[in-house]
């Protein structure tokens, strides 16, 4: 059994956080950016999780994602619905009210076209995420190399050149067809789906150097220049974008002190924690903003711990919770088997 690489998921903590911090008002890296590069690791996952035995259809995948991650995101909207009608003084109808009006956003459909906007306004990365995901699994399960090296790359490079030339908003419709979100979530999960096989043969090329200890110091200078590259560059769109996909190699070599830093017990944590952050920092911010609370150097510090204070927190009640009713759901369906 391979031991999971806990470096990316401290590298989406780091992003989700980047990202909270900018909805926030302080810009650390353009959280567009981010944002993009979060789907091209889930593309680069999908092309693993298709490449495994694990899942016997398309939608096997797509109910194991949501499976696990559909509680949390469920948990996140009550709680963001509930402190939304705090806030505005809503009564009993006015909240059933807007619960109702939001049903497209609890069945995952923020911004694919059919609702726009939302409650828990940065959900729309997971609705257009696992759409996009379904069905880029299922052209990988169909035709894997044709998908990885035609399809992809053409997507990929359609999506970007139309976004970039296109003049259409962000969160608009293109060419009354397709919502932008959408095309987003396709264009850079197909970049991730295209990457795959490259950036998998480089790392190969590097691990099978023999000198593992000159190699691990190699990498470990690559990886400093990376993340510096991409601090310099943060306002350059393009030269971040491919900075990223460089640094990607670095936290896919499995060797070197920062591989085996982040193989401690303490980084398993961070495979559920970047999901936490994106699902409940909207509902922080509207508090802070509800009290009159103003972005400073050091209430953005208190900002994040709090965030993982309240994350680490909202983690255990809604594991809690979900363990409660497998609990009783078992329990019922064994007394009807035995009635």
């Amino acid at each position: 059994m391979k031991t999971r690489n806990y470096i990316i998921d401290f590298i989406k903590v780091v992003f989700a956080v980047i990202i909270a911090c900018g909805h926030f008002g302080t810009v650390i890296i353009n959280n567009g950016l981010i944002v993009n590069l979060f789907f091209v690791i889930s593309g680069y996952f999908i092309v693993k999780s298709a490449n495994s035995n694990k899942y016997s259809s398309t939608w096997n995948y797509t109910f194991s994602r949501l499976k696990r991650i559909y509680p949390y995101y469920l948990f996140a909207f009550v709680i963001m619905l509930i402190s939304n009608c705090i806030q505005y003084g809503q009564g009993i109808y006015d909240t059933a009210m807007t619960a109702m009006k939001s049903l497209p956003e609890i069945f995952l459909l923020q911004n694919v076209g059919i609702y726009a906007g939302g409650i828990n306004y940065p959900l729309w990365f997971l609705c257009d995420c696992i759409i996009a995901s379904h069905i880029m699994f299922t052209l990988l399960k169909w035709n894997k190399q044709v998908t990885k090296n035609v399809i992809s790359p053409l997507v990929a490079l359609a999506g970007i050149t139309y976004m970039i030339h296109s003049g259409v908003d962000i969160w608009g419709i293109g060419n009354d067809f397709i919502a932008m979100p959408l095309l987003r979530a396709f264009t850079y999960l197909a970049l991730g789906i295209a990457v795959y096989d490259p950036v998998n043969k480089v790392v190969q090329k590097i691990c099978a150097f023999t000198n593992r200890k000159c190699m691990d110091l190699v990498m470990l200078v690559y990886g400093i220049i990376c993340v510096v590259l991409c601090y310099v560059n943060r306002n350059d769109y393009n030269i971040s974008l491919i900075t990223f996909i460089l640094l990607f190699i670095f936290c896919l070599y499995p060797s070197g002190i920062v591989y085996k830093i982040c193989q401690l017990k303490v980084f398993k944590y961070c495979e559920k924690m970047s999901l936490a952050i994106f699902l409940n920092h909207a509902m922080i911010i509207s508090w802070l903003r509800y009290r009159g609370i103003e972005n400073s150097t050091e209430i953005l510090v208190i900002y994040i711990i709090g965030l993982f204070v309240y994350c680490a927190f909202m983690l255990k009640i809604v594991d809690y919770i979900t363990i409660f009713i497998r609990k009783v759901s078992n329990k019922y369906l064994r007394c009807q088997k035995q009635e």
